[in-house]
C-alpha cells in the first residue's frame, strides 16, 4: 500500500514538474517573442526618426545654400552698382568740368541745341545767359544764319556758365548748366557703363 502511494505521489510530482517546465518554456518563448517585437518596432521607429532627421537636415542645408547664394548675389549686385556709379560720377563730372572750362565747347552744345529746335519747326528760340555778347559773337563766327531764323540771345544776371533755351511756340525750356548736364549724362551713361564694366565679352 505504501508503495502505491509513493508511486502515485512520484507520478504526480513528475507530471507537475513536466507541466511547470512546459509552462515555463511557453512563458519564456512568449517573452522572447514580445522582446523581439519590441526591438523590431524600436528599430523601425529609430530608422524613421533618422530618415526624417536626414530629410530635414538636407532641406535645411538646401534652404541655407539658397539664402547664402541670394545674399551673395545681392551683395555682388550692390557692389557692382556702387562701383559703376562711382566710376560714372567721376567720368561724367570730369568731362562736364572740362566742357565748362572751355567756353567754345559749351557754346557749340548750345548752338547744336538751337539748330535742332529750329529743325523741329520752332519759329524762334530765346537763349538766356549771363554773357550773352560772347555767345552772340560765337554764333556770328560759326553759324550766323541761325541768328536770322529768330534766335534771341538775352543777357541775364545770375546765369553764370548756364543757358536757358526756350522755343517760342513750345511750352518747355532747355537748361544747359553744369548740374543739368552732369545729371543727364550720369543717367545716360549708367546702363552703358555697367554693361561695359560687368558684361563678359562674347567668345568666338
Amino acid at each position: 500500500m505504501d508503495d502505491k502511494v509513493q508511486e502515485l505521489a512520484s507520478k504526480i510530482y513528475k507530471d507537475g514538474i513536466a507541466k511547470a517546465d512546459s509552462r515555463a518554456e511557453e512563458i519564456v518563448a512568449a517573452a522572447e517573442e514580445k522582446r523581439d517585437k519590441i526591438l523590431a518596432e524600436a528599430e523601425a521607429k529609430a530608422k524613421e526618426i533618422l530618415s526624417r532627421a536626414d530629410s530635414e537636415v538636407a532641406g535645411l542645408r538646401e534652404r541655407s545654400l539658397r539664402e547664402l547664394q541670394l545674399s551673395a548675389d545681392r551683395a555682388s549686385d550692390a557692389l557692382r552698382t556702387e562701383i559703376g556709379d562711382m566710376i560714372n560720377d567721376r567720368a561724367v563730372s570730369e568731362g562736364v568740368d572740362q566742357a565748362f572750362a572751355d567756353p567754345e565747347r559749351l557754346y557749340d552744345v548750345v548752338l547744336r541745341l538751337c539748330q535742332k529746335l529750329f529743325e523741329e519747326g520752332s519759329n524762334s528760340v530765346t537763349v538766356s545767359t549771363e554773357d550773352g555778347e560772347a555767345l552772340r559773337k560765337y554764333f556770328m563766327n560759326h553759324a550766323s544764319g541761325i541768328l536770322e531764323k529768330g534766335l534771341d540771345i538775352k543777357s541775364v544776371q545770375g546765369r553764370a556758365a548756364s543757358f536757358a533755351i526756350a522755343p517760342a511756340d513750345k511750352g518747355y525750356e532747355v537748361v544747359v548748366s553744369k548740374e543739368a548736364l552732369t545729371e543727364y549724362f550720369k543717367d545716360f551713361m549708367r546702363p552703358q557703363l555697367r554693361e561695359a564694366l560687368f558684361t563678359a565679352p562674347d567668345k568666338e
